[in-house]
């Protein structure tokens, strides 16, 4: 009855979270929209210009440093200048072909990353449904979800007397093979097994032979007595033995992911991720367009800037040229 009504406990959270991330994706949906409609206005408005001509200079410092060093050469005459200056839309073009093997580069860690977080969503997916267990390779892996295991109880004079000294802390990821046949069971080994509505992970502190087979008490080593579903089980109900492998770390993220609001968390995470950079490289084709326009009018700011400290250097030389020379001071 307990576990019927844990059930349905289970279900409601998950339906209401449901609910809950849908209307989150939904409105966060909404937000980057608005904001990617706003902001495309703006480019195509012309707003944006002065920022987009800022962020093209910081794209092509080597070309903005080159017309600084040629509107200072002082042996160059204004007509050279000008010649020793591309168009800029011609060196951004030539730059973009150095930079295409890094924008791969780049897309490829991207799609890595997506494949990766589609990856850890369908491990999540797939421990779940396997419920308590779920294989690894060859080996069977479950999460600690009590404290039994982590420290002694005094009372338990076994664990001193046999030198028992493996802890299992709380929400550690272990390790369980596979036991074959009664004949492999060893006393005082720890062993995973089926109970009445959980799998516990217990050591064994005693075999009892009957006509029907072997019969196996376990125990918590921070527990002083044994559970009712810990007497007396069969060998049917033995689920592995711990091999001595544990992460607590694992455990904690497995156990996150498996957890309704852990496998929520990262579809919405991915969502937010997906939808943030499809607008993303929406607003970057406008962006890209609209620098395409500004080229022009950069190249003509940059010829008058160019034109402007030619005459200035000029200026200068002439004002040199016509100074009197100074006196011999005494």
């Amino acid at each position: 009855m307990l576990t019927l009504a844990m059930n349905r406990i289970e279900a409601t959270s998950m339906v209401v979270s449901i609910v809950v991330i849908f209307f989150l994706t939904l409105a966060f949906g909404i937000l980057f929209y608005l904001y990617y409609r706003y902001y495309r206005k703006c480019v195509d408005g012309s707003l944006e210009d002065s920022y987009i001509k800022k962020e093209v200079i910081k794209e092509n410092p080597r070309y903005f440093r080159h017309v600084d060093e040629v509107v200072q050469d002082e042996n160059m005459t204004l007509e050279e200048k000008y010649e020793a200056i591309p168009a800029l839309e011609e060196h951004v073009k030539g730059v973009m072909k150095r930079k295409n093997g890094l924008k791969i580069l780049a897309n490829t860690v991207l799609v890595i990353v997506y494949l990766l977080c589609l990856s850890v969503l369908a491990f999540a997916a797939y421990s779940r449904a396997s419920g308590e267990t779920f294989l690894f390779g060859d080996t069977t892996c479950l999460i600690i979800r009590t404290g039994s295991m982590e420290e002694d109880n005094k009372s338990n004079s076994y664990l001193v007397e046999n030198n028992l000294t493996e802890d299992i802390p709380a929400m550690a990821l272990v390790g369980l093979d596979k036991v074959s046949s009664p004949e492999d069971m060893e006393l005082y080994g720890i062993y995973a097994f089926q109970g009445e509505d959980r799998i516990l992970v217990h050591r064994l502190i005693s075999i009892q032979e009957t006509e029907e087979g072997d019969l196996y008490t376990f125990r918590g080593d921070a527990n002083s007595a044994s559970l009712v579903e810990e007497v007396d089980v069969p060998f049917e109900k033995i689920v592995g033995v711990y091999n001595g492998f544990q992460n607590v770390g694992l455990g904690m993220t497995i156990g996150y992911l498996q957890s309704d609001i852990g496998i929520i968390a990262v579809c919405f995470g991915l969502v937010l991720v997906g939808c943030y950079d499809i607008f993303e490289i929406s607003l970057g084709k406008r962006i890209e367009a609209r620098k395409k326009v500004l080229y022009p009018i950069i190249d003509g700011e940059t010829k008058h800037h160019v034109m402007e400290g030619h005459r200035q250097l000029v200026k200068r030389l002439l004002a040199e040229e016509r100074a009197p020379l100074e006196e011999p001071r005494e």
